[in-house]
């Protein structure tokens, strides 16, 4: 895992349930500096989260895109 995507997975994983806009997570890894298209650069390490979450556990989607919003990390209900 890339150091951007564990920023972010740790950002929505320790806010369970918090819904973060595209740029505060953008921010949370590049800070004020805006070198690359804020919205494709979160969606492509989002995917790539996704990816590997779903390799080791197929069962459930961690992360959830709100639309028009952002994206949340939610936790299974047992």
């Amino acid at each position: 895992m890339s150091y951007y995507e564990f920023q972010i997975l740790v950002c929505l994983a320790n806010q369970s349930g918090r819904i973060f806009t595209k740029e505060q997570l953008y921010n949370k890894i590049y800070g004020d500096e805006k070198i690359v298209d804020v919205d494709n650069a979160v969606y492509r390490i989002i995917c790539s989260i996704r990816k590997k979450l779903s390799n080791a556990w197929k069962n459930h989607e961690y992360i959830q895109t709100v639309r028009g919003v952002g994206y949340k990390f939610v936790v299974p209900e047992d």
